[in-house]
């Protein structure tokens, strides 16, 4: 097992086999900082991501605890998930299931260039109810190597900005034990920061929203894909999981992966059943507990609106009172459930 920190998402990562040659080059993103486009990354569910050119020789074998995706920009490899080998060449991109036996391997007498992600269990990209190893293709992903490369090169500005005794804003050894430093790790790929670091600021927010609509954009993947057999009734399934968490954070892409369905299906079937959005059933399950909780207990009426998703409890109040025609106070004085 590698010898990682234990909030460190590798530390769920069983490492079977690691060789890497020293000529191979690459760059990590610096997603430990505490930077406001950083940690819209580390939001979406990425918790490492870089660029490798792999040379020949190079061999990574392991069990991780997130899942993987991994996009071929030039050369040839080949990734083994589960009983599943398949070559990756210019275009080839494939997602794997975190809790698996994963093998990639360097082929060829060329370099093998990719971008990769880890990206945690709970992550809002989707596909979030992948079941299974997914290999596909897509055109060679220039535009996300290019951003990816660009937040790097703008991120050592920030670096070098950063206070000296600011520890936790060190790049920790355990998540970057393979790569050298960022400014000299670029370089290897022929890259140097501007000299100047003006509109570092605006062109670090750019490339971060960049990868994460390319990201989205290259993860829609067919609807056969994204399927499970679902429940004999996916949608009470839902509801029961949604009605035990109504403070979580719900998305749409999440109610999804409750029902193994892409978020248009969800949205098509839930307009043919109910004539609503999940949304809206959302909205008002959260509501009937309110109402429940006010007349049959005697937690702050605050308390009842955190239980219920709402963080804002001016917008609980209006939401309450738009519903059942009386405020939350009223409903709890009158000790009547509406």
């Amino acid at each position: 097992m590698e010898q990682m920190n234990p909030d460190c998402i590798l530390n769920t990562c069983i490492t079977l086999e690691h060789v890497i040659p020293r000529e191979t080059a690459q760059f990590f993103l610096p997603l430990y900082l505490k930077h406001p486009a950083i940690l819209k990354l580390r939001n979406a569910g990425i918790g490492m991501a870089g660029v490798s050119r792999a040379t020949p020789g190079f061999r990574l074998r392991r069990i991780p605890g997130f899942r993987f995706a991994l996009f071929t920009c030039s050369g040839s490899g080949e990734v083994t998930a589960g009983a599943q080998t398949h070559e990756q060449s210019a275009g080839s991109f494939c997602i794997l299931p975190a809790g698996k036996e994963q093998f990639y391997r360097q082929t060829g007498s060329a370099p093998w260039r990719f971008c990769w992600f880890h990206l945690t269990p709970d992550t809002p990209l989707p596909p979030a109810g992948l079941p299974q190893p997914f290999f596909g293709r897509r055109t060679p992903p220039v535009q996300l190597e290019a951003a990816m490369k660009g937040l790097a090169l703008e991120s050592i500005h920030v670096i070098r900005n950063l206070a000296a005794d600011t520890s936790d804003e060190r790049p920790p050894w355990h998540f970057y034990c393979d790569s050298m430093d960022l400014a000299a790790a670029l370089c290897a790929f022929g890259l140097k920061p501007d000299r100047s670091p003006y509109g570092c600021e605006a062109l670090i927010a750019s490339y971060t929203d960049q990868i994460l609509e390319l990201l989205a954009r290259s993860f829609h993947l067919p609807e056969s894909v994204q399927t499970e057999p679902p429940p004999d009734d996916p949608f009470e399934n839902l509801w029961r999981q949604v009605s035990g968490s109504l403070e979580k954070k719900w998305t749409l892409e999440m109610m999804a992966a409750e029902v193994y369905m892409s978020v248009s299906t969800l949205l098509r079937q839930a307009k043919r059943r109910y004539d609503a959005t999940p949304m809206q059933v959302l909205y008002h399950l959260r509501l009937k507990r309110a109402n429940t909780l006010l007349v049959s207990t005697t937690l702050p009426v605050s308390v009842i609106a955190l239980r219920c998703g709402y963080d804002n409890f001016a917008a609980f109040s209006t939401a309450f009172k738009k519903e059942y025609g009386i405020s939350p106070r009223t409903c709890r004085r009158e000790g009547v459930g509406r």
